[in-house]
C-alpha cells in the first residue's frame, strides 16, 4: 500500500473545517480516477488539516502525484 499525506495548517478550527469540505469533496470526486482506496480527513483543535491518500499500487500514487502539484 501506497501513500500520500499533505499537511495544512490555518488560523482558525473553522477555516479548516472549510478546507477539509473543499479536500473531501476534491478528492472524494477523484477515487474511481486514480484508484484510491482510503481517503481520511482529521482536522485538529489548534487548526491543523491533515489529508491522508492511501492506494493500492505504486502507479496510481504516481498518476495522482502528476495530476496535482504540491
Amino acid at each position: 500500500m501506497f501513500g500520500k499525506i499533505l499537511n495544512f495548517r490555518f488560523h482558525s478550527v473553522s477555516e479548516a473545517k472549510l478546507a477539509a469540505s473543499f479536500c473531501s469533496e476534491k478528492f472524494g470526486s477523484k477515487i474511481s480516477e486514480f484508484d484510491i482506496v482510503g481517503l481520511n480527513v482529521f482536522i485538529g483543535q489548534s487548526g491543523d488539516l491533515n489529508v491522508s491518500i492511501k492506494f493500492e499500487n505504486a502507479d496510481s500514487l504516481n498518476k495522482f502525484e502528476d495530476n496535482y502539484k504540491f
